[in-house]
């Protein structure tokens, strides 16, 4: 099953939400939760998580 775009958007608003979170209080908690989270995810949005994080990364080092 492929992912709409809606699907997409709301994939990367969520990790993007859970990124900022332990980006502002880095713990072992929230990172066990993260792994859950990805972890409880459909097959189709669970695969699309590690091009979405390379995305997210790759953004953030481009230059602006």
């Amino acid at each position: 099953m492929d992912l709409s775009a809606e699907d997409k958007d709301r994939i990367r608003e969520r990790l993007e939400r859970m990124i900022a979170e332990y980006r502002a209080k880095p713990t072992s908690e929230l990172e066990d939760e993260f792994g859950l989270a990805v972890a409880v995810m459909p097959e189709p949005e669970r695969d699309y998580v590690p091009t979405l994080l390379l995305e997210i990364v790759a953004a953030e080092r481009s230059p602006r």
